[in-house]
């Protein structure tokens, strides 16, 4: 759609007779319809108008539009929710292209329709070494209950939402099924090209799987498969293929893979839980390893003493530990056995002894919590997986364990708690001994090693309370010195004597009820300031610490001055903020009137605010902090502080009265700081709270100097986020600018001059990011700028103004610019991530004193302005039209700057394709030939023998042979130029250095640029067959044209084209297909129509490599004069002497001539770095001698005589290998496994081919064992000999299959 064009209204007649009738124009419809012409006028309309509009330049490209039969894609048809298209294909059999690819895509939608796909659960990695900390944030739980009742309504249309989505992907999956059945009824030869029970297990679709291994299909699931399984899917797949074994005995379960089983589940990150305990629960599915031999006997271990240090390594050891792991190839590594959540689960596991011991994995954590089994169950993991010499708890600690759980009289706290301290004293845990401590608050006076003791048992008071201090030491210092506790007891314990402390009774509680905050009442705090002990201060300032009151808070802070000790403050701060958050200007005040408190460092550290959630509340605050000068925020604080006030949406920046702090001397910093930060509501009320507006010179200088990005390195388009800039917001800020300080002239009414220049300032800058923000209409500038110029505000042009001009008017325009050749280059040079119109990157070269493409370098923005590119006519039509501009651009940016060499090696040559790219992109082929027309103008004066070519530019335009040009390959009954007056085509280049009386002349040249291959491609799919004549006349003389025409039309399955290219021209087919079948996807449909409308060319496919050299031998005479110059200009000096010697010039070419027809046969490109001008200049004149002529001819003739005795030779040695060479068409089908191909050669191609032992081990080697298969049970007669019938054959297939992991344990296919 142009650019150009106006919105049209419309408006709808009602018609008060039957819509169907007469009457009412149904008639005209039909007599258009009829209407051959009109038809096809409006079907051409419709294929190549624009119907989308897009506002990303990549967006736009030529493949954006496909007609329903060109869609042939599985995957895009899936993707794109394209079911009725694609069921419509597979009933009606067209062409549909399946790969690995879109089968994946089939079964991954299906198995998230159906619900199988399983969401990345926490509890897989809060497994149990986590329960600790899952039980600490119970009580935030519960807290978390209260707000979710108050979501409860939210949650009610959630669910409703949600129960919508899965009735609609109930209902897709449902039409998936249905799809996936269809697709194995009708077109399962089509569509099993890869194991498709394997493709399901990948992406986990069970439904799928169903489907494959029941009746009918009952498709094999091969070992391999099974492993992924266990590895990959969920327990419900695991059931449905091991639960089927039995019943179904194409799932091919051995006993590798039960002996494998438990080890391949523990590797299952999601489901290994759930289904090594299937596995466990059924015993007839795994097969445990072998027992190993016993351990070495134990070392010694002692209670008091806890385990031996070889067992309570440091997990730093790694070189001692190394040999310590045991191995064995079903056993369960231990990281994969720690992620089991289960402790009954990995207490099995540990029973079957398939776990090995790993010193360097984490060992299993012990909670508080935990039951005795519990504790057990982890004493015994940690011992049997961590140590060599223990198979478990040694029988002493057993034993005594045993004594403690049969000790009727005591009670099941009782024995917990034995329990634990017998754990704690082997393990040597210190963070479980942290919890038993502050659960029971006594310690364990023999997990220490210092002199004192802890009666805690005791009924003296004087003793408990010393015991109590003893265990809060001990506990305090295994937290913050543990190396150093015995020294740090001692003099803390002194500490507490000299000063005669008593046991503050609360403490423990106060520090256990909160891991992470610790509450604090005021005996509390007087106990620990009490104490003036480093030691105890250090832990507690570790830990956030919260009051009971706000009163203690108050006492607390003044108490910690008045001491002066060493403990923290912090908490006041919280107290702050939580006064903030309640509007309580009472506590703020208390707070902000503490001595030693500098108000400006109560929000440090603060970057969130919270805020109070009512409008009245908060304007009550502000008026607060706005009276008291806003003493506690800083430069730095004051503005996130409003914007968290904006976020809220309780308040606009008219509802704030707000005075400028006159301890800000820099109002300015903090208004460009809003403006720069787009932070408009704060930008706003400071704009209202201002009286005048006057920027110094180093606000100019700021406001000029900000980095203005236009795009990234990867050539994306900067843009401001829609959500920041509202366009209506930013409208009326204009407005308040306009009337405040423009017409308002602030207080003195007037406007000065300063202030006006201040005000403009400000306005260009909000109107370059409008114009950069994303998704901007047209209309929004528009309106924009037609409002700051009402009032005379000058817009100052800018290459960024420009940019974004393009940018708004039409994304096709920055597509243009983007494409420019040496914009990587420039990136590269100047070592910069983005383009930035602010910087000067003149400086930026390279060595070879080339800048890249520097835009700013090449276009001229002022051509681009406002009025240029965007401005309209009273009928709302851009004045300037959409070509227009182009041309603009693409003179400036390519056409002017044609020949400069210091933007990019090859630039001339880069910038024309990217020319011609373009316009096909945009579907524009009457600019592409407009562009042909330029490039023409600037070849023709290089059409001339005496045009010197520069160094600099010798890739543009290019000099090539005519040889097989179009020129030379019209065929004598085209029909193309018969109504035609005059050939558009440019006559025949004239040379006077081409003597064409002698017979082996030297070729005749002609200058023209090399289309690039993107070119060619584009040009297949936009243009049709008019315009590809069109362009092949352009290319006339353009050597091997309508060869590269003739392979784009193949690969794009534009038939039409290849029609015409053979109705008119000369061309040779030496392949079919001609594009290999492993790499591209129609050459069924390629070879279906050689078949149906050119057979004769194709009927001896036998005979395509000799045709191929009957063609380059009668071509070689053509090419021997050049060929041989150009040998001669690089050879060694001693062949050079040998040739310019007369007596031994024709031995010599007797052996040459066959060197240069192998590089001609070969194509193969000489090193042109070691080419003698000097050379050449002396060997052409002999080449064209009349002597030199006759020596050719008699060494061709005799060279002749060979290579058609070697023609005839390997004609019959070709007629017949054909059928067993690896890269004949039917061997290259049925290697890549397409069954219809296969079937479709041998159809038409009766008695050639033949299955070949290479053919069935490339195939099983590329896992298409299905097309083996269908050869082996459907014989076909038009095989040389069937693979049933061949017992050669069926031996080597026997041993290749006998030889795979998987495809021999089902060979019983074969009997």
């Amino acid at each position: 759609m142009e650019e150009n064009t106006s919105i049209i209204s419309t408006t709808t007649t009602t018609f008060n007779k039957p819509i169907g009738s007469y009457e009412n124009g149904e008639y005209l419809f039909w007599k258009v319809f009829n209407n051959k012409y009109l038809l096809n006028f409006i079907i051409y309309k419709i294929q190549t108008s624009e119907w989308e509009y897009y506002d990303d330049h990549y967006q736009i490209h030529a493949e954006n539009k496909w007609k329903f039969k060109d869609i042939f894609s599985f995957d895009w048809m899936i993707i794109n929710q394209q079911f009725p298209l694609l069921k419509n294909k597979i009933e009606n059999n067209d062409f549909i292209l399946f790969d690995k690819k879109s089968i994946h895509i089939l079964f991954k939608e299906f198995s998230i329709l159906s619900g199988s796909k399983k969401v990345l659960s926490k509890s897989i990695f809060n497994n149990q070494d986590d329960d600790d900390e899952e039980e600490e944030d119970e009580d935030e739980d519960d807290e978390d209950e209260d707000e979710d009742g108050e979501d409860s309504q939210d949650d009610k249309d959630g669910n409703n939402e949600n129960n919508e989505y899965k009735r609609k992907d109930e209902k897709k999956a449902l039409v998936l099924k249905e799809i996936f059945i269809l697709l194995l009824e009708k077109r399962r030869d089509e569509f099993e090209i890869c194991d498709l029970t394997k493709a399901a297990i990948i992406n986990n679709s069970i439904e799928a799987i169903k489907i494959l291994i029941n009746e009918p299909y009952c498709i094999n699931v091969y070992p391999s498969t099974i492993e992924l399984a266990f590895e990959k899917c969920d327990c419900e797949m695991i059931k449905t293929l091991l639960l089927n074994e039995n019943k179904n005995k194409n799932i091919l379960i051995n006993n590798e893979i039960k002996k494998k089983s438990l080890k391949l589940a523990s590797k299952n990150t999601l489901h290994s839980n759930e289904i090594i305990q299937f596995l466990l629960d059924n015993p007839n599915l795994y097969i445990p390893s072998p027992l190993p031999p016993p351990p070495p006997p134990p070392l010694p271990i002692s209670v008091q003493q806890g385990l031996p240090t070889e067992l309570n390594h440091d997990d730093e050891d790694e070189d001692d530990d190394k040999n310590k792991i045991k191995t064995n190839e079903y056993n369960i590594l231990y990281n994969d056995f720690k992620l089991l959540s289960s402790l009954q689960t990995k207490k099995k596991l540990l029973d079957l002894d398939i776990i090995s011991k790993n010193s360097l994995g984490r060992k299993e954590k012990f909670n508080i919590k935990d039951s005795i089994d519990n504790l057990l169950t982890k004493l015994d993991i940690n011992l049997k997986c961590f140590h060599d010499y223990y198979d478990g708890i040694p029988k002493p600690i057993l034993k005594k364990i045993n004594q403690i759980l049969n000790n009727q009289s005591i009670s099941k706290e009782k024995q917990l708690k034995m329990i634990q301290t017998l754990v704690i004293l082997i393990s040597r845990d210190s963070e479980f001994y942290s919890d038993y401590i502050l659960k029971y608050e006594k310690s364990i006076n023999e997990f220490h090693n210092d002199s004192y003791y802890s009666n805690d048992d005791g009924d003296n008071y004087d003793d408990d309370n010393e015991s109590k201090l003893i265990t809060f030491s001990r506990y305090i210092l295994m937290d913050q010195f543990p190396s150093e506790s015995n020294k740090k007891m001692d003099k803390i314990m002194k500490n507490f004597k000299e000063k005669k402390i008593k046991w503050h009774k609360s403490l423990f509680k106060i520090i256990g009820s909160e891991r992470k905050t610790i509450t604090f009442d005021i005996s509390t705090y007087d106990w620990i300031i009490s104490i003036d002990c480093n030691e105890v201060f250090d832990y507690f300032n570790g830990k956030q610490i919260d009051f009971q009151s706000f009163e203690s808070a108050i006492y607390c802070f003044e108490n910690y001055n008045n001491s002066r000790k060493y403990l923290d403050p912090f908490p006041i701060k919280t107290s702050y903020l939580k006064a903030i958050k309640e509007c309580n200007l009472h506590q703020l005040k208390a707070i902000e009137s503490l001595q030693h408190i500098d108000p400006s460092d109560l929000l440090s550290g603060h970057k969130c605010i919270p805020l109070p959630t009512s409008k009245d509340d908060l304007i009550k605050l502000i008026n607060y902090f706005s009276d008291s000068n806003f003493k506690i925020f800083t430069n730095d604080s004051l503005a996130p502080f409003f914007s968290q006030v904006f976020e809220t949406g309780l308040l606009s920046p008219s509802d704030i009265k707000f005075k400028i702090p006159t301890t800000f001397n820099l109002i300015n910093l903090f208004l460009l700081d809003a403006l720069f930060d787009l932070n408009l509501k704060l930008f706003e009320m400071l704009l209202i709270s201002l009286d005048k507006l006057e920027f110094g010179p180093q606000d100019y200088e700021r406001l000029d100097s900000i980095e203005k990005n236009l795009f990234s390195k990867d050539l994306n388009i900067f843009h401001n986020d829609r959500e920041l800039i509202d366009f209506n917001e930013l409208y009326r800020l204009i407005e308040l600018i306009i009337n405040k300080f423009l017409i308002g002239g602030g207080s003195s009414g007037g406007g000065s001059s300063g202030e006006r220049e201040s005000a403009c300032g400000i306005i260009n800058y909000l109107y370059q990011m409008l114009l950069q923000r994303e998704l901007v209409t047209p209309k929004e500038v528009i309106k924009f700028y037609q409002l700051i110029q009402l009032h005379s505000v000058s817009i100052k042009h800018s290459l960024f103004n420009a940019f974004y001009y393009l940018q708004i008017r039409s994304p096709k325009f920055i597509k243009y610019i983007l494409s420019r050749p040496g914009l990587d280059s420039f990136f590269q040079i100047n070592y910069e991530e983005s383009y930035s119109c602010s910087i000067d990157y003149s400086e930026g070269v390279n060595n070879f004193n080339q800048h890249g493409f520097d835009l700013i370098r090449h276009l001229n923005y002022d051509c681009f302005t406002f009025d240029y590119v965007l401005g309209t006519n009273e009928n709302g039509d851009y004045k300037i039209p959409f070509d227009q501009v182009l041309y603009q651009l693409v003179y400036q940016l390519s056409h002017s700057i044609i020949n400069e060499i210091d933007i990019v090696d090859d630039f001339t040559s880069l910038s024309m394709n990217a020319d011609l790219e373009y316009c096909l992109d945009i579907r524009r082929v009457d600019l592409f030939f407009k562009q042909l027309e330029f490039i023409s103008k600037q070849i023709q004066r290089t059409n001339l023998d005496d045009y010197q070519y520069q160094d600099e530019n010798l890739s543009f335009p290019i000099q090539e042979s005519i040889i097989n040009s179009p020129s030379c390959n019209l065929l004598a009954t085209s029909e193309l130029f018969l109504n035609r007056e005059q050939p558009p085509i440019p006559p025949m280049p004239q040379s006077k250095s081409f003597n064409s009386e002698i017979p082996f002349p030297l070729a005749r040249y002609h200058n023209t640029l090399k289309i690039s291959n993107p070119v060619l491609d584009l040009a297949l799919i936009v243009m049709d067959v008019n315009e590809i004549q069109k362009f092949i006349e352009w290319n006339w003389y353009r050597t091997d044209f309508i060869d590269l025409i003739f392979s784009k039309s193949l690969f794009w399955s534009k038939f039409d084209v290849t029609q015409h290219l053979l109705s008119n021209y000369k061309i040779e087919i030496f392949s079919l297909p001609h594009h290999s079948m492993a790499s591209h996807y129609n050459y069924l449909f390629e070879f279906n129509y050689f078949i149906n409308n050119h057979f004769e060319r194709v009927k001896n496919p036998n005979l395509f490599k000799i045709d191929s050299l009957v063609s380059i031998g009668l071509e070689f005479p053509k090419v021997i004069g050049s060929y041989l110059i150009d040998y001669l200009s690089r050879c060694d000096t001693h062949e050079y002497q040998k040739f310019m010697n007369i007596t031994t010039r024709e031995e010599f070419l007797n052996i040459l001539i066959f060197i240069i027809y192998d590089e001609y046969c070969k194509n193969i490109q000489p090193d042109n770095t070691i080419f003698s001008l000097d050379r050449k200049n002396l060997i052409v004149p002999i080449i064209e001698s009349k002597e030199c002529q006759e020596i050719i001819q008699r060494v061709y003739d005799k060279f002749k005589i060979k290579i058609n005795e070697n023609i005839i030779n390997q004609t019959e040695q070709q007629i017949k290998d054909y059928s067993t060479q690896c890269d004949n068409m039917f061997i290259c089908g049925f290697i890549v496994g397409d069954i219809i191909i296969c079937q479709l050669i041998l159809k038409h191609y009766p008695n050639l081919f033949r299955i070949t032992p290479y053919a069935l081990t490339m195939a099983i080697k590329a896992d298409k064992i299905h097309i083996i298969k269908f050869y082996y049970h459907n014989n076909n007669d038009n095989l040389i000999i069937n693979l049933k019938d061949d017992q050669s054959l069926l031996d080597h297939l026997k041993s290749e299959l006998l030889n795979h992991q998987d495809y021999k344990f089902d060979i019983s296919w074969l009997n």
